[in-house]
């Protein structure tokens, strides 16, 4: 098993340069590795939310009431980010830097969710409107 390993007499000048017969292949290996290692980097920083910040965020309000007309503290997410709001007392809420582009806007209240859909624009608010959120009523 070590018969084919160097001597300590062998290596008193120095680690020996081990030549390629093919730097062409090398070279190509290399290139090839290259490629990969950015594809990946691309795949995964195409995913993050600073790639989406390079893209630009905007910001989206709204007001909720329930089905009695009645301010609701929901609590509105933006599907796919980790942005999330709560409305205040007056039902008013506002998600800031959601990124730009088609999002999904989640309001839920009372264990109940709807769906908006809002087209975000760089540097501009999106209102939403009056969200209707249905009312449980506790007997």
């Amino acid at each position: 098993m070590f018969e084919d390993s160097p001597s300590a007499e062998s290596l008193l000048d120095g680690i020996p340069e081990t030549t390629s017969n093919d730097p062409r292949g090398r070279r190509v290996a290399i290139g090839i590795l290259a490629i990969i290692v950015i594809g990946l980097f691309i795949a995964v920083f195409a995913q993050r939310q600073a790639f989406q910040n390079l893209t630009g965020t905007g910001n989206v309000s709204g007001v909720a009431i329930d089905t009695l007309d009645r301010p609701a503290q929901v609590e509105v997410f933006v599907l796919g980010t980790d942005l999330s709001a709560v409305a205040n007392p007056n039902g008013e809420f506002e998600v800031k830097n959601v990124p730009a582009g088609n999002q999904v806007v989640v309001v839920t209240y009372q264990g109940m969710g709807e769906e908006v859909n809002a087209a975000v624009e760089p540097g501009e608010t999106i209102h939403l409107g009056e969200i209707v959120v249905q009312v449980t009523l506790e007997p």
